[in-house]
């Protein structure tokens, strides 16, 4: 905000080139002037349809050429106009190439020429950077929203069939229906829910992103909690996504990798054990002979977790320690 620098439109594809690298989404990142736009509309003879011009030529991607036509018509576009859009609106080459045509086209139009001098500017500094992603003028992209008043862009997923999942531009006067006349500003946003979807088809979503509990620790009480909690900071501690029910509760079946039950009275442990064992379809199976049943076997278990989890075969994990069961199998913790 409060800058006319066109820097801020070169770092603004940066910023974009770099998300959805990050991503792994291959895109072509867009790039317009609604000044361009603006002096196609005067070179056609149709200035004071500017627009209704923008918002057919955005549809262009859906309705096609014919169907932009048409709706010109329907605005009250002349055929002459028509005619002599359609050169534009087809234009095919280079950046450089579009922009010289673009510049012999707009030649008596002074707002048409400062646009494409702008969005020279902007193409020619970021020849300079290494992007990874293409960057393309598109003399049909218009950004319906009539606040434009310089760049716009958009961004296209290349290897899902979706509407445009960013877009943004310059517009130098917005702010003034806030009372602050004057204020430029350039910015954009992203289409979370169709990089969503972009991300699905495209399976993208890292493994991490989609894992769920692992761990979960049976609520049997406010001591049990107490005692619970430091080891349920350790397994965080160590990226391991655990999870303390919140509440004394029966509970349903879940999709945790492990279930842990600890219980102050060795009685209730080994009754709750067998019920959440019952929940989980498991066999309720006690301690071997001679196990271990203090803060040692504990910190043993946490230990093989720990090793267990960081493998990346953790679906085919399995521990041997005695009295826990692995695999959506209850854990049976005792100690004193």
């Amino acid at each position: 905000m409060g800058s006319d620098s066109l820097l801020n439109e070169v770092e603004l594809v940066q910023i974009m080139d770099t998300v959805f690298t990050r991503f792994g989404v291959r895109v072509a990142i867009k790039v317009n002037n609604r000044k361009i736009l603006t002096g196609i509309a005067e070179v056609i003879g149709e200035a004071e349809k500017i627009v209704d011009i923008t918002v057919a030529i955005d549809k262009l991607d859906k309705i096609g050429v014919d169907g932009v036509n048409a709706e010109l018509r329907s605005d009250g576009i002349s055929e002459e106009a028509i005619a002599r859009l359609q050169p534009i609106i087809n234009l095919q080459g280079t950046n450089d190439e579009k922009l010289a045509t673009i510049a012999e086209v707009l030649r008596e139009s002074e707002t048409g020429l400062k646009g494409v001098e702008e969005v020279r500017f902007i193409l020619d500094t970021l020849k300079g950077v290494s992007l990874h992603n293409t960057v393309e003028l598109d003399l049909t992209l218009a950004r319906g929203l009539n606040y434009y008043t310089g760049a716009i862009f958009e961004v296209k997923a290349l290897d899902v069939e979706i509407g445009s999942i960013t877009g943004g531009g310059r517009y130098d006067n917005l702010t003034g229906i806030f009372g602050m006349p004057g204020l430029s500003g350039v910015g954009f946003s992203f289409g979370a829910d169709r990089i969503y979807d972009v991300l699905n088809a495209l399976d993208l979503y890292p493994k991490e992103s989609r894992q769920g509990t692992e761990v979960l620790f049976i609520n049997f009480g406010d001591a049990e909690t107490a005692y619970c909690m430091p080891l349920v900071a350790k397994l965080r501690q160590a990226g391991i996504a655990t999870e303390l029910f919140p509440d004394k509760a029966k509970m349903k079946k879940r999709g945790e990798e492990f279930v842990v039950c600890a219980s102050l009275d060795d009685a209730s442990v080994v009754h709750n054990a067998y019920e959440v064992c019952a929940l989980y379809g498991a066999e309720a199976v006690g301690y071997d002979e001679g196990c271990a049943v203090g803060h040692e076997a504990v910190e043993g278990f946490l230990n093989e977790l720990l090793a267990s989890l960081s493998r990346a075969d953790v679906a085919s994990s399995r521990m041997s320690m005695a009295g826990f069961f692995n695999t959506a199998r209850a854990m049976d913790m005792r100690w004193r």
